[in-house]
């Protein structure tokens, strides 16, 4: 793991981004606090850009759909057992969660993407914080804005150095997230998961 991703780093990095989004945002603390707190993970790059992970959310909600209404039928049973598997099953509870983070971690790494830098939160003065997005390499920003200059201006391809410490970043806040999911007790996410059975509608999901 990167010196950049242990405890006491990761404070003074986030102490700076605070810092520099304060300076972006001087009259509105709220915001400045807020996204101070969803930043999980914060990355200074050699350019001197600050980059986020977003904070991962807890999902304690299951639901099982089935497409015929009938309480006999053999969708409906199987809806239920699966209300019965989110309950009682600690590793589907954290695998449905991981989910989200492990998708996004999937696509940065893959050959058919690039990775760009792009505004996400930016001053008068250029002081900016960038968000990171993945394109599929024939959809390169020149082409999804074209005719837009200022629009392409915004964006910047990350070199391979760049693009594996993102793809770090997102794997220490992978782990973040793991950990604080198989925390959540046996008795807690049991009580608190609201597993529903839908008479209609075919979905699963989480």
């Amino acid at each position: 793991m990167s010196v950049m991703f242990n405890k006491d780093t990761q404070k003074k990095l986030k102490a700076e981004y605070k810092e520099l989004l304060t300076g972006i945002y001087p009259n509105d603390q709220k915001w400045v606090d807020f996204l101070s707190k969803e930043a999980d993970v914060v990355v200074r790059f050699d350019n001197g850009f600050f980059a986020e992970v977003e904070r991962q959310r807890i999902d304690k909600n299951f639901c099982f759909g089935y497409s015929d209404s009938r309480y006999d039928t053999e969708d409906f049973d199987r809806a239920n057992r699966m209300v019965e598997h989110a309950q009682t099953s600690k590793d589907y509870f954290i695998k449905k969660n991981l989910e989200n983070i492990e998708h996004l971690i999937d696509r940065c790494s893959k050959s058919d993407y690039i990775l760009f830098f792009h505004n996400l939160y930016c001053d008068q003065k250029n002081n900016t914080v960038k968000g990171v997005i993945p394109f599929k390499w024939y959809e390169r920003p020149e082409e999804v804005y074209a005719g837009s200059p200022e629009r392409i201006a915004e964006y910047q391809e990350l070199t391979e150095k760049e693009k594996a410490l993102y793809i770090e970043a997102l794997k220490q806040e992978k782990a973040l997230f793991q950990k604080k999911a198989g925390n959540i007790s046996e008795a807690f996410w049991a009580f608190k998961s609201s597993c529903l059975v839908l008479l209609a509608g075919c979905l699963i999901g989480g």
